[in-house]
């Protein structure tokens, strides 16, 4: 099991960050306010799980669009039960990084099923 967890650091706009977080996590609006104000992680991929289509997806879509609101910080967490982090971090990865994750197990299972 692989865990992402995602912060979005100084959003320009707290309002349409918030919402944003909103669509893509189902998470309370204001739930999704207070974690922005307070630096705490918006998001969490649990990955390469059943429903790994679907939290690959998630993933991709906050990488993407997640720059328009503000600056997206990962962290690649492993089975580490904590959700904590901090800016320093050692464990934080670049997005193209996450994205090498996902593209490196899909075509893994593709070998595998194919």
């Amino acid at each position: 099991m692989t865990r992402i967890v995602a912060r979005l650091e100084s959003p320009a706009d707290l309002v349409q960050a918030a919402f944003f977080i909103h669509r893509l996590t189902g998470a309370p609006l204001l739930q999704s306010r207070r974690r922005l104000q307070c630096g705490a992680v918006v998001v969490e991929f649990l990955l390469f799980h059943n429903d790994h289509t679907v939290v690959a997806q998630q993933l991709r879509y906050l990488i993407a669009h997640a720059p328009g609101f503000g600056r997206l910080r990962l962290y690649e967490l492993g089975d580490d039960p904590a959700t904590c982090v901090d800016p320093d971090d050692p464990r934080e990865i670049a997005a193209a990084t996450a994205l090498q994750l996902l593209a490196r197990f899909e075509r893994d299972l593709a070998r595998c099923v194919g």
